[in-house]
Parts: C-alpha cells; sequence; structure tokens
C-alpha cells in the first residue's frame, strides 16, 4: 500500500545503525543549508554554571561544594555578567570568527554570493567561511533588518549560508567558552579554595570536564541545541515553533522532493490513493511539528527553503537542555511516522478513500499552481510534455466554455487562434490577444478561477519582490519579509474587478506604515507587497482593475 511504501521511504531517510544516515544527513546540513545559532548568555550561563557543580560534585570537592551552595546566587549573576560580556557582545564575537578565518558580512545576499550558496542543495564546492552576524533589532538607517535571527532567543545571532565549517565552529565555541570559565575564576578565586594552581587551570577542567562519563576529557558541555527548544514539552505547547532538528528536517527535505518527483506526479494521476496517503502524511506531520513558524504542510507543498536555528546551551544526555528538545529528536520522530501511518492504515479501507480534512482541500488548490510553475518553458508557455499541463488547459478551456459560450482555443506558443474573454470579465468586451504571459495561459485558463489565481500569484510572489525591493522601498536583507507575503483571498465582481486581500509579518515591519515608529511612504510594506500582487495579477489575468487590500 502507498501508506506503507512513504513511511518506509521516511524511516529509510533517517535511519540509525549501517550507513550512519543520521551524520550525514547532519554533516550535509551543516555544509549546504542556511544555519542560524543564537549566542544565547543566559544559556551559556546555566551551561557553565551546571559544569562547575557537576565538577565540583564529582571530584567531592567540599570547599567548592560549600561555596557555590551557600554562594549560588551570586556566583550565577557573576556567571551571566561574563557570558554577557563575552557571548553576548557583537564585537567579541566578530572578532572570534575574524580569528578563525571567517569572512563577516553586512547583508544576506552578500554572503550566500561569497559561499555560492545554493538553496539548500548539495553545493559543487565547500561554501569557505563566510558568517552574518547581528544583534536582535530591526531597522537599521535604510530600514534594514540588522539581524536575520527572528526566534524567541536572546543575543547574538550568527548566520551561516552553506557555509558552516563544523570543527572550526565548535572550535571557537570551545575558546569563547574557556574564556568565561577563565573569568569567573578569576572573580570567584578558585584556586584559593581548590587544587587547581590557576585559573587557566580551573578553567581547562570546567570546559574539558566530560559530564556524561564523570571524567577529566575532552568533550564540552557546550553545544547546539536545534531549536533551542521543540514545539512541544512533555507534550504541551511551548513558544518556540522550530522543530529544526536533523531528523525532522531531512523527512521534510525528502518530503519535498517526493512532491516534484515526475514519476509520483505520474502516480497521483492514477493512483487518486497515492494522492492521498502522502497528502495526509503531511498533514499527519502538522499536527506534532512546525518548522520556520509554518505547518509542515506549507514547506513542503510550496517547496520553501529551510533555515535551520539552534542555539548554544548544556548538550549533556539527561539535562534539562537536551530534554527540552526530545520531541524533535529521532526516536519521537520515529514514533510519530508510526503513528500517523497506524491510524492512516486503520482508516483506509475504502480504495475510493478521500480524507476530509481541509488539508486534502487545500493541496488540490495549490498544487497545480505549484507544477505549472515548475513546467514552464523559457518563453513562458507551459511545456506540453507534461500529462498534468494538458490536463490543466483542458480543464480550463472546458471551464471557460461553460461560463462564457465562447471557444477559448490557443496554440503551444500562447497566440489566440480565436477573440478570447479575460478571466473574469464575463461582462466586459472582447478583450486584446494576448501571447506567451507567465505561462501563457494568463487567459480564460487557470486565472479563470479565483483560487487558481491565488495560488498562481503566490508561486511568483517572493521572487518578484525581491526585483522591487530597491531604494527608496525597503531593502531585501534576509528575505523574511518577501517569504511573510501571503494571499489570503481572490474576489473577482461581475465586472471583471478584482481584490486581492494578503498578509505580512506586521511584527516588526508594519513599523514602516506611515504613521509608525518608523513610518515611510516610500519604504511602507504595503506599498511594495501590493504593487508586486497588481503587476502579478495584471499580468495573469490582462485586467488594469486590480485591487490588493492588506488583513
Amino acid at each position: 500500500m502507498a501508506i506503507k511504501a512513504i513511511r518506509d521511504d521516511l524511516l529509510n531517510a533517517i535511519r540509525s545503525g549501517p550507513g550512519n544516515i543520521m551524520e550525514k544527513l547532519r554533516e550535509f546540513q551543516y555544509k549546504n543549508m542556511l544555519i542560524t545559532i543564537v549566542h544565547d548568555p543566559k544559556r551559556v550561563s546555566m551551561t557553565c554554571w551546571n559544569a562547575m557543580v557537576t565538577l565540583a560534585q564529582n571530584k567531592k570537592d567540599t570547599a567548592l561544594i560549600t561555596f557555590l551552595s551557600t554562594k549560588e546566587r551570586a556566583v550565577k549573576y557573576i556567571i551571566l555578567e561574563e557570558a554577557e560580556k563575552i557571548f553576548g557582545s557583537y564585537n567579541n564575537v566578530v572578532e572570534q570568527h575574524k580569528k578563525h578565518g571567517y569572512t563577516v558580512h553586512r547583508t544576506v545576499d552578500q554572503m550566500k554570493k561569497a559561499s555560492g550558496y545554493t538553496g539548500g542543495k548539495q553545493m559543487k564546492k565547500p561554501g569557505g567561511k563566510h558568517v552574518l552576524i547581528g544583534n536582535r533589532l530591526i531597522g537599521g538607517p535604510e530600514g534594514e533588518e540588522v539581524s536575520p535571527f527572528q526566534g524567541s532567543g536572546q543575543g547574538i545571532s550568527c548566520q551561516y549560508a552553506g557555509s558552516l565549517d563544523k570543527r572550526e565552529r565548535d572550535a571557537m565555541d570551545k575558546r569563547m567558552y574557556l574564556f568565561l570559565a577563565k573569568n569567573v575564576s578569576k572573580r570567584i578565586s578558585m584556586p584559593s579554595m581548590t587544587k587547581f594552581k590557576s585559573d587557566q587551570g580551573a578553567a581547562n577542567q570546567i570546559v574539558n570536564y566530560d559530564m556524561s562519563r564523570g571524567t577529566p576529557g575532552v568533550k564540552s558541555n557546550l553545544g547546539k541545541l536545534h531549536g533551542p527548544t521543540a514545539s512541544k514539552y512533555k507534550g504541551k505547547p511551548t513558544p518556540f515553533k522550530e522543530d529544526t532538528s536533523v531528523p525532522l528536517v531531512g523527512i521534510t527535505e525528502r518530503l519535498k522532493e517526493l512532491m516534484l518527483t515526475p514519476a509520483l506526479l505520474k502516480d497521483m494521476e492514477k493512483n487518486t490513493q497515492y494522492h492521498t496517503a502522502i497528502t495526509d502524511f503531511v498533514g499527519g506531520l502538522d499536527a506534532h511539528f512546525t518548522i520556520n513558524q509554518e505547518k509542515i504542510s506549507k514547506t513542503v507543498l510550496n517547496q520553501r527553503e529551510i533555515e535551520i536555528f539552534m542555539s548554544l546551551g548544556d548538550v549533556t544526555v539527561g539535562g534539562q537542555m537536551q530534554s527540552e528538545m526530545t520531541h524533535a529528536d529521532r526516536a519521537n520522530v520515529v514514533k510519530v511516522l508510526n503513528l500517523i501511518s497506524n491510524n492512516l492504515l486503520a482508516s483506509n479501507s475504502d480504495p475510493e478513500y478521500q480524507a476530509s480534512t481541509s488539508f486534502v482541500q487545500d493541496y488540490q488548490r495549490i498544487v497545480p499552481g505549484q507544477v505549472i510553475a515548475n513546467m514552464i518553458k523559457k518563453d513562458g508557455t507551459p511545456d506540453m510534455r507534461f500529462k498534468a499541463n494538458k490536463k490543466l488547459i483542458a480543464q480550463s478551456k472546458k471551464n471557460s466554455k461553460k461560463k462564457t459560450g465562447i471557444d477559448t482555443t490557443q496554440n503551444l506558443k500562447g497566440k489566440s487562434k480565436r477573440r478570447i474573454i479575460k478571466a473574469g470579465a464575463l461582462a466586459s468586451k472582447t478583450a486584446k490577444q494576448t501571447s506567451g504571459g507567465m505561462m501563457g495561459i494568463g487567459v480564460a485558463g487557470a486565472t479563470t478561477s479565483p483560487i487558481a489565481l491565488k495560488e498562481l500569484i503566490q508561486v511568483q510572489l517572493a521572487e518578484r519582490l525581491l526585483d522591487n525591493m530597491k531604494t527608496p522601498a525597503l531593502n531585501n536583507r534576509t528575505g523574511r519579509l518577501r517569504r511573510s507575503a501571503q494571499i489570503q483571498n481572490v474576489m473577482v465582481g461581475p465586472r471583471g474587478g478584482t481584490e486581492v486581500q494578503y498578509t505580512y509579518m506586521k511584527d516588526p515591519y508594519a513599523t514602516f506604515e506611515p504613521g509608525g515608529d518608523m513610518g515611510s511612504t516610500d519604504r511602507d510594506p504595503r506599498k511594495l507587497i501590493g504593487g508586486t500582487i497588481r503587476e502579478i495579477a495584471m499580468e495573469l489575468t490582462g485586467n488594469k482593475f486590480i485591487r490588493t487590500r492588506s488583513l
């Protein structure tokens, strides 16, 4: 059955044991994907405190144990102060990166270009050492984003685009951690109460004590936590929406590949059961996980690039910070995949079974536009080698005849053989002939349907916004604004007038609307997004009467 095949495919993508797939996935993500790591002083300070307590207990250092227990609040405050200076200082984080050979860039586009970033795909050659560093602040002198990080963590964010050298990165974290431990030892005079002869010696013991074994070693308890906290903890939702663990990112990328596989698209045409199985699987994942503040289905169906979020913290097995990530760890991901599979198998006795969920309905609206967007030729006309395009155009002609009573036959170059009435213009005069719009079917085709028009606009929106984000308008820095723009509804009036309603990330970008703290008519996000939507809609429909409205 299709359900079992999909489950086995996803489980195979994150299998453990022979071949070490998980480690290969981890290395691939480090070297090819967009990764943001936050230096959160609070998490780092707690990591240092945990290491000091464990060291004192395992060494049975009575003097240090007594000091830490009686002066706990004061020592934690000292550690946090030092962590703020080292991990919470923009200048220090930049300096440490430069010492380890990284080039520090000012914009995301600069960094991606320098590293040869390929959007999360396999890069032809190593990306080198490139990073974008910033505080969690919005609004530079030109309205640009100072930092790419919009998660719940605090501190300095470091973003890498296919250029995260894991070995160098770990060495840099450890170097900064040693600075922290040494400064703390100096402030509390650790050598005077312990057998350590110097602050450096004490720091080496704190940082290099293998807490999982309880012996001196080279393994630090400071590491990278995905998320940094999963979207759920002990079954309850958390404020975090970043389940960007290695296994979950791995199966999400695999699902994205499956949705664009020609053989699968052909199977979907012939086998509705397979179509339902894969959409239900993604829908099942939506109930458990989120990536980049979105449902898994949106990432998969819209082929969105995944940005992996991490934070420095205590990676000791069994520790509090590690336990907060278990929801998105491999064991639970496997459990969820089997749960979804079992539930679908139990309810899938009808051979013509169709899930009554809104997700499947959303999928049926989204996929036609998604498929066409990936099956057009350079001149903008549909590639008729794909059966999906033939079916969609045939259906468009059928629908158009029903609505207008006028034959809308077109040749493959998109030039009209007969007069055509534009999408929705049921009461207007015969429209002008058209040639080669986005897909050569911008008239009386997929755009006769408001739902199809909605999805076709959405397919192009992010890239078209990128073209329009130039001074004096808001400039593109991280891509978050343009990727947040979502078409919510398209309404076509009886005389052909069209209104497109949309949303965008109001926090923090609404500040650039007139009347906001940084308000400007030139940098108004509504002017940028609404104007771009109008351009796309006019090209698709030939209709000049397009109104846009921000919700």
